[in-house]
């Protein structure tokens, strides 16, 4: 699934607080609308202040009340980032629920694409999930060939950066 004027990666590693803010700071600073979301508060940066919107929603719950609210949002954004993706749609869990993770990845393009038809510009999803365990990698695997066309590996921070830029410009 890859609608016009959309473009999504999922970025694979541990630990991208940093490599986070400085994507959707070096975004904002080129004039686009940038919403940073996460299950928590990034732990590095809690106290910096900038304007992207930041929005903690705790669980797929919280998220997908958000994400189908889209009609009513009053900044609609370029860019959405997704932090631990694979935390909303309990990817490596127990309890995981294939049904929850395509509604997930559904519901994540379907408000890009909205984003994407009311601006009248391209829009752009960048998601990070943790690496996928041996047991689990299917798991990932069909979400990969059905919603995100795009998958960076995790590289060092400056690496890191230059690719998700150069992806997404």
């Amino acid at each position: 699934m890859n609608p016009e004027n959309i473009f999504c990666s999922v970025v694979l590693g541990n630990d991208f607080d940093y490599v986070l803010f400085k994507t959707a700071i070096y975004f904002a600073e080129s004039g686009l609308n940038v919403w940073l979301i996460s299950p928590e508060a990034l732990k590095k940066f809690r106290t910096i202040l900038f304007h992207q919107k930041r929005n903690y929603l705790k669980d797929y719950k919280d998220l997908l009340s958000h994400l189908n609210s889209v009609h009513l949002w009053h900044k609609i954004p370029n860019i959405i980032i997704l932090s631990d993706f694979d935390k909303y749609c309990n990817l490596y869990s127990d309890c995981y629920n294939p049904i929850l993770s395509a509604l997930v990845s559904a519901t994540l393009l379907d408000s890009i694409s909205v984003c994407s038809k009311k601006k009248q510009k391209p829009c752009y999803l960048i998601c990070t999930c943790s690496p996928a365990e041996n047991s689990y990698t299917d798991r990932f695997q069909v979400l990969r060939d059905m919603y995100f066309p795009h998958v960076i590996n995790k590289l060092c921070d400056k690496l890191l950066f230059d690719e998700i830029i150069g992806y997404f410009t």
